[in-house]
């Protein structure tokens, strides 16, 4: 029968109790970190300051003959990389990096504030004008006449195609990589800016957040009560538990270790799990080239994507395994608290410890003496008796009798 119930209690362990809590770690532990105040702002701004510097290093990688196989988009790449200006100054220098910190990051700052009950909720503009502006700037056409000029001068054909260009604007890629000596090369660099004109008029003026959301008593973290919630879910695994624990352990001790074991090895396994994401997924983003017979190109741009997309994981995970590690500590906890209570037990009901028991020594073995009693003959013998057995013991035979 006691096998039986551990038998039942492991199965409600093993398929119940341990997978949800499972679940249950992995929700609370993205749920806070994807709402924590440092995911909302200040992870912005870290991934704001990795994109001037990833351009670059893309660019410095593409200028390799093996990762670009056309020769003119080769050309392109190597007049950018040979640039007196960088693609990063030119960022700096339209204006493009001070709205990506200080108009973005203000924006998803004052949403953090908004969802900590800090301000009241309302609507928020994320206003793009100063981001057209910027892609519009002059800096911008200076630094496409700086590419034409290093670039060699064009034959006849690659010059039919830049006046061809300049009447019907096309995209960068698609011009060929000369100087086209015979046309003014501000022409040639508005026959450029024309294409990315027709694309910024597509940026809407404004983007609205939080649009449509209700308003919430001010003064409550709406983050915290977000968190606060998912934590119920630990309910549901704690149940299975505790139903396991009774089923199967004896006595309060026994509960608790139960308790204590199962918890901590929910925990050790969402732990585990996730130090093992955290190692495959730049292990999946350096096979997938193979696995799917990718361009060189697009193996570059997918490592340079996934060091961004690093960043944001190494955030969530961190919230899965500071929960995980709280989950091992109760579980560590219980187990611990099973031995001490089941201590306190015994010294209330004055049950002593049991001690090992004494052996008993070995007995020494008894030597039985033989004694010879004697006793003194009788005056007369009856006849026909002998005598010995007359006084059950042998009489002593005088010398010089037989």
């Amino acid at each position: 029968m006691d096998a039986l119930r551990k038998s039942i209690g492991v199965l409600i362990v093993i398929f119940i109790g341990v997978p949800i809590l499972l679940g249950v770690i992995w929700a609370v532990g993205v749920t806070k970190a994807v709402v924590s105040t440092d995911f909302l702002s200040d992870l912005p701004r870290e991934i704001i300051a990795k994109v001037p510097d990833m351009i670059d290093e893309v660019l410095e990688e593409v200028d390799r003959e093996d990762l670009v196989d056309d020769p003119n988009g080769r050309a392109w790449v190597r007049a950018v990389v040979e640039a007196k200006t960088s693609p990063k100054d030119l960022l700096g220098k339209i204006g493009l990096l001070d709205w990506l910190e200080n108009e973005l990051s203000a924006s998803l700052k004052l949403m953090g504030e908004m969802l900590r009950g800090e301000k009241p909720v309302r609507q928020i503009v994320l206003n793009l004008r100063p981001l057209k502006e910027s892609l519009r700037h002059e800096a911008i056409k200076d630094y496409l006449v700086e590419l034409l000029k290093s670039l060699p001068t064009c034959n006849q054909d690659q010059l039919e195609d830049w006046q061809a260009a300049a009447l019907n604007p096309r995209d960068l890629e698609d011009l060929p990589a000369c100087r086209p000596a015979e046309l003014d090369l501000e022409t040639a660099a508005k026959a450029i800016s024309f294409v990315r004109e027709r694309e910024i008029e597509d940026i809407p003026d404004e983007v609205t957040l939080l649009e449509g959301v209700r308003a919430f008593p001010r003064g409550v973290n709406m983050l915290k009560s977000v968190v606060a919630f998912t934590y119920l879910l630990f309910l549901v695994p704690a149940f299975f538990i505790i139903l396991a624990s009774v089923i199967g352990g004896t006595g309060t001790g026994g509960i608790l270790r139960w308790m204590g074991l199962s918890t901590f090895i929910g925990g050790l396994i969402a732990f585990a799990f996730s130090s093992l994401l955290k190692g495959a997924v730049p292990w999946a983003i350096g096979i997938a080239p193979e696995a799917h017979g990718i361009t060189a190109f697009e193996e570059l741009m997918i490592g340079k994507a996934g060091d961004i997309g690093m960043v944001v994981m190494d955030r969530v995970l961190s919230g899965v395994n500071s929960t995980a590690g709280v989950v091992c500590i109760v579980g560590i906890v219980l187990f611990a608290l099973s031995y001490l209570l089941a201590g306190d037990s015994n010294r209330k009901t004055g049950t002593p410890p049991r001690q090992p028991q004494p052996q008993p020594p070995a007995k020494e073995p008894v030597i039985e003496a033989q004694f010879i009693k004697e006793e003194s003959a009788p005056d007369e013998v009856e006849p026909g008796k002998n005598n010995e057995l007359q006084s059950g013991a042998k009489k002593p035979i005088e010398p010089g009798t037989e």
